[in-house]
């Protein structure tokens, strides 16, 4: 493998569903990966910075691209799209967050889904004219109760279809949305919806 940071993040996928994440040493992520220490430490502080990278390049990264690329209609708020892409990019690696999410691991999933997903997953909050005292606590709401979820769609060997776990999430939330902002959510489908056509 070759010395960049998704080469060392590939090895350290494969040595945790291997070993388990407990067992895995920086060690053997560098010999599994063939990078010095000086190289591993250049990209990362330590395995649990490598599980947040993945978690970055694998879902946040074209999460975040998504909906960059979604009509102004819909920029910023949660919808079946942007949680179908959630579900489905933790579903491409199901063995390596099936292995995280095991009680040996002792590794904190849900803290690291907790601290990806908050960065971007519900900025439609502060669209919607709350105080920021208020959307500070909203914010980790929404975000607690989404990680956990996943946390338990994981730990449950992620049998549920990623696609009725993203239909559950933007029913819920386009209840809670269209209370909140002035948009006739009724034009939204599960599809990408051109602005402006209904």
């Amino acid at each position: 493998m070759v010395a960049t940071p998704e080469g060392i993040a590939a090895a350290f996928k494969e040595l945790v569903v291997t070993l388990g994440y407990q067992s895995v040493t920086v060690d053997a992520i560098c010999c599994s990966s063939h990078v010095s220490k000086r190289t591993f430490y250049r990209y990362f502080v330590g395995k649990e910075d490598v599980a947040a990278f993945v978690l970055q390049k694998g879902v946040v990264d074209p999460v975040k691209s998504l909906v960059a690329s979604l009509p102004p209609l819909v920029e910023g708020e949660p919808n079946r799209i942007v949680m179908r892409a959630v579900f489905f990019g933790l579903k491409k690696d199901a063995p390596f967050w099936s292995a995280l999410c095991t009680a040996q691991s002792r590794f904190p999933l849900e803290k690291l889904l907790i601290d990806g997903f908050s960065t971007f997953l519900f900025d439609g909050i502060s669209k919607a004219g709350i105080d920021s005292n208020r959307e500070k606590y909203m914010r980790r709401f929404f975000v607690s109760g989404f990680c956990g979820v996943i946390v338990q769609w994981i730990s449950e060997g992620m049998s549920s279809d990623p696609s009725e776990m993203a239909e559950l999430f933007g029913d819920w939330l386009l209840v809670f949305w269209r209370d909140r902002l002035d948009i006739d959510f009724s034009v939204w489908t599960d599809r990408i919806i051109v602005s402006g056509e209904e």
